[in-house]
This record gives structure tokens, sequence and C-alpha cells, in this order.
């Protein structure tokens, strides 16, 4: 009985330290091929590769690889731009400050600014399809196109807020939040929007909705308001949070995620009923999620922050161990190793401190820096890509306060 018990304590043992290298390329992974350091307010994918993401200052990056590697698009434009959708991979809308409404027809290789009759901001912009779709701004705007944005119209909403998300589900029906818990509503294309009671006067961020009856929206004080009957009635959940929670994304009745301020993921199966912290690896807010199906997902936010995951993000069981692991600084294993196109890095660390996470080729010279900055204890990954690169040895170098730790990997192509 005895040896039993000391196998079954050394098996535990030993998963638990396996553990970090097992999970360093499960839930939330840093893209670090992005060009830019402003802002991303939102993005769009519309297959595992094809994908947009929209910022301040005009900023339009694209990646056809799932994010392997994003490059910038041309939008000459200088306003900062908030929302994007697309209906396929080469039409797309683009909504910004001042009346800014940009569009393209080739996948974003050309952006032509389309008139919208208005000055105000436009937060957030949704199609249906070619033809259908809305834009929503400041002081209760509502614009709508049946042509594809070649003509906007106006729409009446009895609204004066600042409207900030929009969900619309098909060409006649559709949802709209915005300040002081405003929500509005309609099933007919947009010629009579009802205003329904969101029994809160907190901002709304976002909404979702997965057909004509399930429904979320997301806002500041950890707010999450959610309808099982197209909003006839909204209900609070528990968020067990209070930060500014500004995405919202689900797939169906059941699995949703909602992001936020300093790195907030929030995660439920259940449509809500609970909701359960996954980590980041980042601090930053995080004003975006956006999922395809069950695993593949996207979040995007300050300082050019995305993150990606092909897991769904973690399961709670990993991260409560992973939050438990750290003990000392560890640049775990990359995977995989050789890599061909992209591979993980992660590392630990079990207190506060300064990082600097490099790679570097044969002869010294820097040819990318993944981190760099003050980070709190837990595991951080990264998505490192070959793109670019000659095939051949390269070094990942992590100096953590006054430990330094060097690995090597092989791309081969």
């Amino acid at each position: 009985m005895k040896t039993i018990r000391i196998i079954f304590i050394l098996m535990a043992i030993s998963a638990i330290v396996l553990l970090p290298h097992i999970s360093s390329a499960l839930g939330w992974v840093r893209q670090t091929s992005v060009p830019v350091s402003t802002t991303l307010a939102t993005a769009k994918f519309v297959d595992a590769d094809y994908g947009w993401a929209v910022g301040f200052t005009g900023t339009i990056i694209h990646t056809t690889n799932g994010g392997t590697d994003w490059l910038n698009q041309t939008s000459n434009v200088s306003v900062a731009l908030y929302g994007v959708s697309f209906t396929d991979r080469n039409l797309g809308w683009i909504s910004g400050n001042s009346g800014t409404i940009l569009h393209t027809t080739n996948g974003g290789a050309d952006w032509s600014r389309q008139t919208s009759n208005t000055t105000n901001y436009l937060y957030a912009t949704s199609f249906t399809d070619a033809n259908n779709g809305w834009v929503v701004g400041d002081s209760g705007t509502i614009l709508h196109t049946t042509n594809g944005g070649v003509n906007w119209v106006s729409q009446r909403t009895g609204s004066t807020s600042m409207l900030l998300g929009i969900a619309a589900l098909n060409s006649s029906t559709c949802w709209v939040v915005g300040t002081n818990g405003i929500i509005l509503h309609t099933t007919n294309g947009g010629s009579a929007w009802v205003i329904q009671t969101s029994n809160t006067t907190n901002w709304l961020y976002r909404v979702a909705f997965v057909d004509e009856n399930h429904g979320w929206t997301v806002g500041v004080s950890g707010t999450i308001r959610y309808t099982t009957n197209g909003g006839a009635t909204w209900g609070t959940q528990n968020s067990a949070s209070t930060r500014r929670l500004e995405g919202v994304a689900f797939i169906d009745a059941n699995n949703g995620w909602v992001t936020g301020e300093a790195g907030t993921i929030l995660r439920t199966t259940n449509g809500g009923s609970t909701w359960i912290t996954q980590t980041s690896t980042t601090t930053n807010l995080l004003k975006c999620v956006t999922f395809l199906d069950p695993n593949t997902g996207w979040a995007v936010g300050a300082s050019g922050t995305v993150l990606h995951t092909t897991d769904g993000g973690g399961t709670a069981v990993e991260e409560q161990l992973i939050r438990l692991l750290p003990t000392q600084v560890v640049l775990q294993p990359s995977y995989p190793n050789p890599f061909n196109n992209s591979t993980t890095i992660a590392y630990s660390l079990p207190v506060s401190t300064t990082v600097l996470l490099t790679v570097y080729d044969q002869t010294g010279r820097t040819i990318r820096t993944l981190d760099n900055g003050n980070r709190n204890p837990g595991e951080y990954r990264f998505a490192f890509s070959g793109a670019g690169l000659a095939s051949g040895s390269y070094y990942v170098r992590l100096q953590a306060g006054a430990i330094v730790q060097t690995q090597k990997i092989i791309l081969v192509k």
C-alpha cells in the first residue's frame, strides 16, 4: 500500500511538472507579428485564415494565415477607426471618427470612402450580406444601407445616446446598445426602432446575438445583461468582475467569451450562468473578442495587442494549476521545435519583475523582441513566426531581472 501511495504521488508530481510544457501551446497566445503599437478597437475574421483589425490613427491590419503574419493596409485616413464588418474575403466596411465609412471589394488591397452625410463618430458597423448593413455612432446616429453603402440613410430612433455596439442578425433584425443602458431593437430593417428595458444605466459597449432569442451585452463595472426572448426582458449575469467589459462573442446559446480592462477574459459554457476567468497573458485593455467556433478565436486591444487561441482559451483546471505552478523563472521549451511556420515561446515568473524576451540569429543580431516590460507572476506565451527568415538555428533569450536563460530553436522550411 505504501509503495502504491508513493507511485501515485510521483505521478501527480510528474503531471504538475509537465503541465507547463503541455500547456505552452494552449490557451491564449500573443501574436507578435502585429506591425503597430496603437490601440486596436475591433477585429473581424471570415474564416480561420482571413481577418482584419482596425484601430486608432487610421490603422488597418490584415492576415491571410490566422494571424501568424499581420500586414498593414492603407486606409488613406488618419482618424480613429472603430468598427469593421466583412461578408466574405473581399467585401468589407469600416467606420470611424468624423463620419468616416470605408469600403473595399478586394479584401482591403484598396479602400474607398463612402458618403455618410454626417460628421459624427461612428463606433460600430454590421453587414449581413453584400447589400444590407448598419453603422451606429454619436447622438443616436443609425445609418442604414440596402445597396452596399452606395447610399446611407439616417434612421430615427428617438434616442440621443452614444451608440457603441451593434448585432445585426439578418437584413430585418438588429440590436444596438450604448450609453445610459440604451438597447434598441428593430425587426423591420430599421423602419421602426424600439427601446428595450435594460434595467441598467451603465454604459453598454457591445452586444451579441446567436438567434432571434438569445443575446448578451456587456459594459462598465463588470456588467453582463442577457436575454432569452429577443430582448423583451433582460436579466443580470454575475461576471464576478468590476472591470469595464468591452468585448463579447457567442457562437451558440451556451459558449461565449467576454473581454475588458486589465487583460480580462471571461468564458462560459452554459450561456452565462457561470463565468470563469481565463489567463490572457496581458494586462492591456482588450476591446474586442471574436470566435469562429468553440476553439478558434482572437482578442484585440491596447498597444497593438492581438491574442489567439485554438482551444477556446484553455480550461479552468489548467489555468488554476498554472497560477500555482511558477516557483522559479523558467523559459519553457518552445513548441513545436523544430518548426516550419510558427512556434509558441513561453516563460513563467514566480514574482513581478522586468522582462526582456528576444529572438536572435547565430551572429547575435536581434530578429524580434517578443516582450519587454514589467510583468506580474504567471505564465506568458507568444507566437513566433518564421516568415521571411531563412532555415536554420535561432536563439530565444529571456532576461527576467538578473536571470538570463537561452534556448535554441530550429526553423525548417
